[in-house]
């Protein structure tokens, strides 16, 4: 899902990576209070805040591949949003994650042996 700002592709992204669809509980596994903190938000700020604790979570690889495969899966080019059974949920197409994250996905998979969100982000990856 891309389109340009203001388009209404990007302003249902801006809406899904908000949580807005979300009753509430738009990434509440990065923090309970996520939903209210990232209502009205821009994407691109939503994205960072988003991208944030992947980047300080978990010891797999180094913190500058941590953001760089952090920052491609939000990308809106590679992620689109699905609905099922009342939650929506973000996926990732592997084929329209650029080159440089998928180095970045090698190197985190191989860093370390500890499990961690980037971590199976990163396997799956370089399992594709």
């Amino acid at each position: 899902m891309s389109g340009r700002s203001g388009s209404p592709d990007a302003e249902l992204y801006q809406a899904l990576l908000n949580g807005e669809y979300a009753d509430g509980r738009a990434w509440e596994g990065l923090a309970p209070e996520a939903a209210g903190l990232l209502k009205g938000k821009s994407a691109d700020d939503a994205r960072e805040w988003i991208a944030s604790p992947f980047r300080r979570r978990g010891p797999a690889g180094r913190r500058p591949d941590r953001e760089i495969l952090a920052r491609g899966v939000l990308d809106p080019a590679a992620a689109f949003f699905v609905a099922d059974a009342g939650e929506v949920f973000m996926h990732v197409d592997a084929s329209r994650i650029p080159d440089d994250v998928i180095e970045a996905a090698r190197r985190v998979a191989a860093g370390a042996d500890s499990d961690g969100p980037l971590r199976e982000i990163a396997k799956t990856k370089q399992a594709a």
